[in-house]
């Protein structure tokens, strides 16, 4: 769930990271209440266009003010990319399962809440002395 705490005072990704949060908690609400397939996988589809954009987003900025720490973080976006699709091929692949759900559920969240207090919040830290 989004609170104020993941604000990074960077309008742009605070934006984005609000959407996100909003569309993973839309999803997980989803799978928890049995929705239709082809609403979930509307709803994955989406989530894997939107977390393209964020992290293409986030690495533009990094590139433009040549942010010292873009590497590494880079490469948490591509590992996160990465496990999302292999979940979302199990998921189109499998269906719904309780494994993939419960799967799904807890590593997104979990993820997301470690990326953007930890690796993001330091981006917004360094971003707001170059804006």
């Amino acid at each position: 769930m989004w609170s104020d705490k993941f604000v990074l005072g960077i309008e742009k990704i605070d934006d984005q990271h609000k959407k996100l949060y909003d569309a993973v908690q839309e999803f997980l609400i989803a799978i928890s209440e049995d929705k239709d397939v082809a609403e979930i996988k509307k709803m994955l589809n989406f989530l894997a266009n939107y977390i393209f954009e964020h992290f293409s987003t986030e690495e533009d900025y990094m590139d433009k003010y040549e942010y010292p720490h873009a590497s590494h973080h880079k490469s948490e976006h591509k590992a996160f990319t990465d496990e999302f699709h292999k979940m979302k091929d199990q998921y189109e692949r499998d269906g719904a399962t309780k494994f993939i759900s419960l799967q799904l559920e807890g590593w997104l969240f979990d993820w997301l809440k470690k990326h953007v207090s930890g690796s993001d919040a330091a981006l917004g830290i360094f971003l707001k002395k170059k804006l």
